[in-house]
């Protein structure tokens, strides 16, 4: 039989569906359906999760398996990399206090230039895909109780707005905190997420984004930021009003 189609996994019963080349369709006893890469390395076997059929389609599980596959066979990605990677995103979707180690690992640990009154947004380079669940999603997340940093941080307001399938832009802004958690398709939440970064500009403090998301740039561009230069971390985007 030849490899899986929309209708095929549509329809698929519990057990593990083969793609081919190593990707699998696995469909619980409750009818969840997820997408998994196995690979044999160094004589063992190895599974790699690569998200739920909602939010993955059949098109990207190939292109990332195929990638994966790839990434591995040049030793560019080894499979303890992954492992680890997978785990340690794993740990901070478990709770919304371990935004506070992210946000120290990523916006923290950025030097902040002279010129930071005019800087809009400062984009950092998530070490790991951002997720908050198996579903596009929108979740505002209660702050910290025990923030290192204080008063000032436990305040803030933590925005996750999802962009896509399987990546997300991590947000820290002012403002009252409050949970939210509604599922949503992914164009609807990038909707929200550009009508958010309009707003979002319209704050007078430094902002700090940190993200793994291919979109970023369009949404930047769309809500009226400019691209500057490339930082360590990441990038830096302009108002386009801060030229004049």
């Amino acid at each position: 039989m030849s490899g899986l189609t929309f209708l095929r996994v549509s329809k698929a019963k519990p057990g593990v569906h083969s793609d081919g080349k190593g990707l699998l369709l696995r469909v619980s006893p409750q009818g969840a359906k997820s997408w998994v890469l196995r690979v044999q390395h160094q004589g063992r076997r190895r599974d790699f999760g690569l998200g739920s059929v909602d939010w993955v389609t059949l098109a990207d599980a190939r292109a990332e398996a195929a990638r994966l596959r790839a990434d591995i066979k040049r030793g560019s990605e080894p499979i303890a990399r992954i492992t680890q990677r997978e785990q340690k995103a794993t740990r901070i979707a478990a709770s919304a206090d371990n935004a506070h180690v992210l946000f120290r690992e990523g916006a923290m640990d950025t030097t902040i230039p002279d010129d930071a009154a005019v800087i809009n947004v400062m984009v950092c380079q998530s070490p790991i895909p951002l997720r908050t669940s198996t579903n596009p999603t929108l979740m505002v997340s209660v702050p910290g109780r025990q923030s290192v940093f204080g008063t000032f941080f436990n305040n803030l307001r933590t925005w996750w707005l999802t962009l896509d399938r399987h990546c997300g832009v991590f947000i820290i802004a002012g403002g009252p905190p409050r949970l939210t958690n509604s599922t949503m398709p992914a164009d609807a939440a990038q909707v929200i997420n550009r009508q958010y970064l309009v707003q979002h500009g319209n704050s007078l403090t430094v902002r700090y984004m940190i993200c793994d998301d291919p979109d970023l740039d369009d949404d930047l561009e769309w809500a009226g930021y400019r691209f500057e230069r490339r930082t360590t971390h990441g990038a830096r985007w302009r108002k386009a009003e801060a030229e004049a």
